[in-house]
């Protein structure tokens, strides 16, 4: 077309444009309109008319577009980037437009001859706005449009359980709104049982289609246990924050029993380790224990894991055994363990101490009634320091041997130091007998270590009256010692002043003939005090080597005066 040339465009015989020469191009002489579809229909008709030297040249052409948009848009989440979008083809239309935005309005455009399209570089956590437009010569007037969460999807929602039995429980929940974009949800469950994992089970979800509430039913399950369960939705992207609920499922009677049964003598404690939690079928709110034996049989109930059992006759053999029971019943018996009455030591007796700063002496006497077949081997000593520290507030519950530390001594003993000790301090200190049928029972004391600000010994020799090692104990707080005796073989003496804040106490040992004094005071009361008793110790001293001399000067004459005789 000449340059020079006037261009009339005319759509659906309205005039939409005209050009002068100078609006074509001079390379192709091309002139272009760019029409949309018309609103009112689907069919659109263009005409150029083209002026030359005052005559009109004109050619018309109908654009087709399609009745509509496609149908059936959905978008797809591929990886971290990338979103498939696909729809329904009409048979009229050649082609596609794809429009895309982000809540930041950017606007991308692209066209396919397919009935899909994959679309990259897209920007995670994001929601985007898709719009597919069909064609033929011209686009649809309207778009179908789809809106795609490119995130994780959203909590499920309405999350219960019904239809609960023994062994299973049916959960619904309802999945998230139609801009979520979903795969699949894991149902995962823990139950109350600490020895049991935890289980995941994944229920996959066809993505876009209309249902939206799910069920899924747990089996397997153990009867009367308490379970956790926790749901979430899922995609290529990640899951869902988690949605849960508790359950139980019903109790039936316990398939387990209790284990590692014991009868603690003489104090007759019968014990016994609680039934594994997988075999409890339900909360265990009682047991019952059947004590039998030649001629009798029957049943005792206790709600904890120990009973005392009373009335047991001494040298009987008794058959024990025990059952657990929860809200559905009785479960089986354990085996049953043979104890025979009166096999143990019973307990030791007059169990006493002496206390210093870092160290005590324990001392107690046999018990009185040791088992003729089955002598002391040992004894065992325990001790612990109460947290509270102080002896006056000690009540039973602190007492607990389980937490004592633990030593033997011999069988020939029955006395023995402790070393290492904290000063100022509450100790419990505690003795039982060991024979090969098992332990006694535990006989505890309490005392409180001394609080000193210098320490020594004294270890003196009656038969000798000579000073080995002289020691001075003070103390600020010590008012008296404890007075007690330890038993046949070793004998604790302690003397006590209440005019002034000292104690004085003495161990003594009648086989090695030879005693530790232990002096608590202050200041220049305790010197005195103690050069006292070194000053007694030398005057004893003094008066039996005079005696001995006077015996023999005696002795000395008798055999004079027979010589002369």
């Amino acid at each position: 077309m000449n340059p020079s040339t006037d261009v009339y465009w005319l759509v659906n015989r309205v005039m939409k444009s005209n050009s002068m020469y100078t609006l074509i191009d001079v390379l192709t002489y091309n002139n272009t309109l760019l029409v949309y579809p018309d609103p009112l229909g689907v069919s659109v008709t263009v005409t150029c008319i083209a002026m030359i030297e005052g005559v009109n040249y004109s050619q018309s052409v109908t654009l087709h577009a399609p009745n509509g948009p496609p149908n059936n848009v959905k978008g797809f989440i591929l990886n971290a980037t990338s979103i498939k979008v696909n729809w329904t083809n009409s048979s009229e239309a050649i082609g596609y437009v794809i429009e895309y935005t982000t809540e930041s309005v950017t606007r991308n455009v692209v066209s396919t001859s397919k009935d899909e399209i994959v679309l990259t570089d897209l920007l995670p956590m994001s929601t985007y706005t898709i719009s597919v437009y069909s064609y033929i010569d011209l686009p649809s007037v309207n778009s179908t449009v789809t809106v795609l969460k490119f995130n994780v999807p959203s909590p499920v929602t309405s999350l219960s359980v019904s239809n609960v039995s023994t062994t299973g429980i049916t959960v619904n929940w309802t999945i998230p709104s139609s801009d979520d974009y979903l795969t699949y949800c894991t149902i995962s469950y823990t139950s109350s049982c600490p020895q049991l994992s935890s289980v995941n089970e994944t229920v996959s979800v066809a993505p876009h289609q209309s249902t939206t509430t799910y069920s899924y039913t747990l089996i397997g399950l153990y009867s009367g246990m308490n379970y956790t369960i926790t749901v979430r939705a899922g995609n290529v992207l990640g899951g869902s924050d988690p949605s849960s609920v508790e359950k139980g499922t019903m109790s039936k009677t316990p398939t387990g029993v209790p284990t590692s049964l014991s009868l603690l003598q003489p104090i007759y404690n019968f014990t016994w380790n609680e039934v594994n939690c997988s075999e409890r079928n339900g909360l265990i709110t009682s047991y019952t224990v059947m004590i039998s034996n030649s001629s009798i049989t029957y049943n005792l109930t206790s709600t904890e894991r120990h009973i005392i059992l009373n009335d047991l006759v001494f040298g009987t053999e008794y058959n024990i055994s025990v059952a657990a029971v929860n809200s559905a019943g009785r479960g089986s018996f354990s085996d049953h363990i043979i104890v025979e009455i009166g096999i143990v030591p019973g307990p030791v007796g007059s169990v006493s101490s002496i206390m210093d700063t870092t160290w005590a002496v324990i001392s107690w006497s046999i018990p009185i009634y040791i088992p003729s077949d089955y002598p002391i081997i040992t004894y065992e000593i325990g001790y612990h320091a109460l947290e509270s520290g102080n002896c006056s507030m000690v009540y039973d519950d602190d007492i607990t041997p389980q937490v004592l530390n633990l030593f033997n001594v011999s069988s020939n003993n029955t006395f023995t130091t402790i070393t290492g000790l904290n000063s100022n301090t509450c100790y419990i200190l505690g003795v039982h007998a060991y024979s090969d049928n098992g332990y006694g029972a535990w006989t505890v004391t309490i005392n409180e270590t001394l609080e000193l600000t210098e320490s020594s010994s004294v270890l003196m020799s009656p038969s000798s009256a000579q000073i080995s090692l002289f020691t001075i104990a003070s103390s600020s707080t010590t008012k008296q010692l404890f007075s007690t005796v330890i038993s046949p073989s070793s004998t604790v003496k302690s003397l006590s002043s209440s005019v002034i804040p000292t104690s004085v106490a003495a161990t003594i040992k009648p086989e090695s003939t030879s005693f530790i004094v232990t002096i608590g005071g202050s200041g220049i009361t305790v010197i005195i005090i103690a050069l006292l008793i070194v000053l007694i110790v030398i005057i004893i001293a003094f008066i039996k080597k005079k005696k001995s001399l006077k015996i023999s000067k005696y002795n000395v004459n008798i055999a004079m005066s027979e010589i002369q005789g």
